[in-house]
């Protein structure tokens, strides 16, 4: 063994169940801006706007899952949202490099702007180009004179105007033709005449004379030839008496290696077409950048397009750090940004600059996508299944009611385990002429959910939108998710989320006022009504869950109740895998389980309880297959709903206990 020594082992025993975490929110909204399908935890109504809003601020037209989302975050500061959208587009811009004789321009709106290829493009045209104007529309007719030295376009046979012009070898010009009617020279074709001089002829020819009259024709086109290199712009056809067709000849189509960065919208949607940017270089602003080798992006929305919102050092090379020793890579720079993000292009040198853009150029192509259905809220939430990596407590509808979306809520929270479902009735039954009827069937048909994961709202309320000085009704999911972080924080989770200690709602009004008959038929349906009380407030009044079935756990504060313990006792568990199967670990395990629940017995959690793991409930047959049984036998508290209250009256004669005997 070696000479003598201390020998030190640290054995961890002190395994403990985990405390609640507090009250996790989480909301699917068809945001206007936001990451589309990543959760983002959202942990003030500041925040919320800033990420997912275009100008912090909620406009007409959006989402009214916005308000519901801010009512849950005036008592929770834990709020997953994540925003769905559907073929929505990222707007974007491509900066040149410093080298390059071209200048940056914006580009089209991308699905993916990892995808997008640099370069890709023509940036200079091809020598030889051909433009070809054919004649097709009906009427229309040109007349070449001189062996195609002249071209006479005619409005009617022999009177009114026609139109002409020249083509030249530099020598020999030929002069008007002097036709019948009234002459106008459009221009003259040189040899190496660009491509958008036959462009400004067909405009001011073909479209100032709205037909022309078929006569003499020779041929039916017209052939322009472009040999100057360079740029140049393709004619198009802006009318309808010719079409225009654009050939290359000679030498293929050169492209230059030229884009240096990529400058992209940090999330799809038509908000980054107000986002615009300027650039400048070291080399040629060197007390602005400051930073040898760098350049300068100032970011700007369109409401203020002198003041930047942001500004950024950067450099296209990787891991160059600035003075203070943070990176300045481009691409890691602007992850710190709330409206762009960039791509460098590795096949222009990293030591190559981007162009200075010294006027706003703006990003385009953003677009916000098509309308967003059932299907894609419910892949939009299905993020939210894995507990592993979201803690989430309570899911809202946020007013997008429909039954296949809130079906795939309760999915989550029971397969989940440790979260529950909060939705609202569809504003639409409640503004029917038969709105009980209408809500009680959407319940029981259309929703038809036997679940006490779930629990179902009613009706609107009515809130002050301070964004658009307006009044507004929005669903009611977000309030009773608020009331359960209430409990949570003030009280306990399994303390039910209702009536006017914890269940008051602070609104303006309700959709409808229900009688107490109509609240007793929504109660008895399985809805949980708001109540509208004169001098008291609106509070929510019930805290049923959709289970059709009479049991403890068609009440909400129960099923908080297990969502808490059960997860807790889950985890403490774990560590009990891959332990030796005895006696020693299964009474380890029920100590721990005891000491959490005496805790949750303190705290008027359950009114009793009981853990078993052993012989009795574990056989040979359990241990010789690895199995190590744990049974937690639990009393939960049962809320007050209903209180019978009487008045006896007795005689002068009669003593009061005489009277309590006697009824």
């Amino acid at each position: 063994m070696g000479s003598a020594a201390v020998i030190t082992k640290e054995v961890d025993i002190s395994t403990r169940v985990p405390s609640f975490p507090g009250v996790y929110g989480a909301m699917i909204i068809r945001a206007k801006k936001g990451p589309v399908g990543e959760p983002q935890l959202v942990t003030s109504d500041s925040q919320l706007l800033s990420v997912f809003t275009p100008d912090s601020r909620i406009d007409v037209g959006f989402d009214l899952a916005y308000f519901a989302a801010l009512a849950f975050l005036q008592q929770s500061n834990k709020l997953w949202v994540v925003r769905a959208a559907k073929t929505s587009l990222y707007s974007g811009l491509s900066l040149r490099a410093s080298t390059s004789p071209y200048t940056n321009f914006a580009v089209p709106g991308m699905a993916d702007p990892t995808a997008y290829m640099f370069d890709s493009g023509s940036d200079v045209a091809a020598v030889a180009e051909v433009t070809q104007f054919t004649f097709s529309q009906l009427g229309s007719f040109y007349d070449v004179i001189g062996a195609g030295k002249a071209l006479q376009l005619f409005n009617s046979p022999a009177v009114g105007h026609y139109f002409w012009f020249l083509v030249t070898d530099g020598a020999n010009v030929q002069t008007d033709p002097v036709l019948t009617g009234t002459g106008h020279q459009v221009s003259i074709l040189a040899a190496d005449t660009a491509a958008q001089v036959a462009t400004k002829f067909f405009t001011q020819v073909a479209l100032v004379v709205a037909a022309f009259t078929a006569t003499n024709a020779v041929s039916a086109q017209v052939i322009v030839t472009n040999v100057t290199v360079g740029t140049a712009t393709d004619a198009t056809a802006t009318g309808t008496a010719a079409a225009i067709v654009v050939n290359t000849q000679g030498a293929a189509l050169i492209s230059v290696v030229d884009e240096a960065v990529l400058i992209y919208a940090a999330n799809q949607g038509v908000w980054g077409n107000s986002v615009s940017i300027k650039v400048t270089n070291y080399v040629t602003s060197p007390d602005l950048v400051k930073e040898p080798g760098a350049f300068l992006i100032q970011v700007f929305k369109s409401s203020n397009l002198v003041v930047p919102v942001e500004s950024f050092v950067c450099s296209r090379v990787q891991g160059t750090l600035d003075g203070f020793g943070s990176n300045i890579f481009v691409e890691d720079a602007l992850t710190g940004s709330n409206y762009i993000r960039a791509i460098s292009n590795p096949a222009v040198t990293s030591s190559i600059n981007p162009k200075d853009q010294l006027t706003n150029l703006t990003m385009t192509g953003g677009t916000d996508g098509v309308t967003v259905t059932d299907s894609d809220m419910v892949t939009a939430s299905n993020v939210l299944i894995n507990r592993d990596a979201f803690q989430v407590t309570v899911l809202m509808d946020g007013g997008f009611a429909t039954a296949t979306y809130q079906q795939n809520l309760d999915l989550i929270a029971t397969t989940r385990g440790d979260a529950v479902s909060l939705i609202s009735t569809p504003i639409s039954e409640e503004i029917s002429a038969t709105y009980l009827d209408d809500l009680v069937d959407y319940r029981k048909v259309t929703l038809a959910l036997n679940s006490s994961y779930s629990a179902l709202y009613t009706p609107h309320v009515l809130v002050f939108d301070r964004f658009n000085d307006r009044r507004i009704y929005v669903s009611p999911d977000g309030y009773a998710g608020a009331a359960v972080s209430f409990s949570a924080s003030n009280f306990e989770i399994w303390f039910p989320p209702a009536g006017f200690k914890r269940g008051l709602v602070r609104v303006l009004d309700l959709r409808r006022r229900f009688t107490r008959g109509e609240m007793d038929a929504l109660y008895d349906a399985g809805i949980n009504p708001l109540r509208f009380a004169p001098g008291k407030g609106i509070a929510i009044w019930g805290q049923k869950t959709l289970l059709s079935r009479p049991s403890a756990l068609d009440r909400l504060n129960v099923r908080l109740l297990l969502i808490t313990i059960e997860p807790a006792v889950a985890s403490a568990l774990e560590d009990f895998l891959f332990e030796l199967n005895d006696a020693a670990t299964r009474n380890l395990a029920v100590a721990i389980i005891d000491t959490y629940m005496d805790g949750i017995k303190a705290k008027r959690g359950v009114d009793d309880f009981l853990t078993v793991s052993d012989d009795s409930n574990n056989t040979p047959s359990d241990i010789d297959n690895n199995i190590m049984n744990v049974d937690l036998f639990v009393k939960p508290k049962k809320a007050v709903e209903f209180i019978p209250f009487r008045v006896v009256i007795t005689s002068s004669g009669v003593s009061f206990q005489q009277a309590a005997a006697s009824i």
